[in-house]
C-alpha cells in the first residue's frame, strides 16, 4: 500500500520487494518478475532469479537468470543483453562484464567486445582500474581495463584490491597473504586466512584472528 492506504501493487503475489519508489520485484510460484508502479506494467514472471541494480547512473536495469542463462532487461522487459551468458556483472550504463563459453570478457550494450574473452575468472572492476583474473592455467594475476597484465599470474587464488590498496592472495598450499598494488607481498603467504578490513589493519588467522601488518 501507499501512504494513503491504497493498494500500490496488486495483492496476487507470493512476495513483493521494493527496488525503488516505482519498481517492485514480485514472486509467484517460485518465479520472479518486476512490476512498474508508474504504468502498472508487469514483466513476465518467468525468471529463476533476478537482481535489480539500485545505482542511479543506470536505473531500471535488472540482471535476470533463466534456465541456467543470464541476461539484462529494463523495467519493461526489453532485453539489453539477451539470455546467452553464464554470468553478467554491470560495470556502468553501457558496460558489462560477462561470461560466455566459460570465459570472461567485457562488452557494451551493442555486444561489441571491449575486453577479450580470455579469462576463466575475472574480479569485478567497479570503479577500480585493476582487478584479479585467472588464466587458462588456473593461475591468478592482476590486469587493467585494457587487458594488460600489471601483476604476473602466479597465485592460486586472488581477490580484488580493497580500498586500502591491499589484496588477499593464496599459494598452492592454500596459505593466504596480501600484496599491494605494485605486487609486493606485504603479508607473507603463510596464514590459514586473512581479512583486509576497513581500518589500517590486515587480520590474519592461524588458529585465531589477530592483528598483523
Amino acid at each position: 500500500m501507499n501512504a494513503d492506504g491504497q493498494v500500490a501493487v496488486p495483492i496476487e503475489y507470493d512476495d513483493v520487494t521494493a527496488c525503488s519508489d516505482v519498481i517492485f520485484k514480485v514472486e509467484k510460484n517460485g518465479k520472479y518478475g518486476f512490476f512498474n508502479l508508474n504504468d502498472g506494467f508487469e514483466t513476465p514472471i518467468i525468471y529463476d532469479w533476478t537482481f535489480y541494480d539500485f545505482c542511479a547512473f543506470f536505473p531500471n536495469v535488472a540482471v535476470v537468470h533463466q534456465d541456467g542463462l543470464v541476461g539484462v532487461i529494463d523495467s519493461h522487459n526489453n532485453y539489453i543483453l539477451g539470455m546467452e551468458y553464464q554470468d553478467v556483472r554491470i560495470v556502468d550504463s553501457d558496460t558489462y562484464q560477462v561470461k560466455k563459453n566459460g570465459l570472461y570478457g567485457i562488452i557494451n550494450q551493442k555486444g561489441d567486445v571491449l575486453f577479450p574473452f580470455k579469462y576463466t575468472d575475472l574480479g569485478y572492476f567497479g570503479t577500480d582500474d585493476i582487478t584479479c583474473a585467472a588464466n587458462n592455467n588456473g593461475l591468478f594475476g592482476y590486469i587493467n581495463r585494457r587487458a594488460e597484465t600489471v601483476i604476473d599470474f602466479q597465485f592460486y587464488k586472488a581477490e580484488p584490491f580493497h580500498n586500502l590498496g591491499y589484496a588477499k592472495v593464496s599459494n598452492d598450499q592454500n596459505l593466504a597473504g596480501a600484496i599491494n598494488r605494485q605486487g609486493t607481498i606485504v603479508v607473507p603467504l603463510q596464514y590459514d586466512d586473512i581479512r583486509v578490513g576497513w581500518d589500517d589493519f590486515i587480520k590474519v588467522r592461524r588458529n585465531k584472528y589477530r592483528n598483523g601488518n
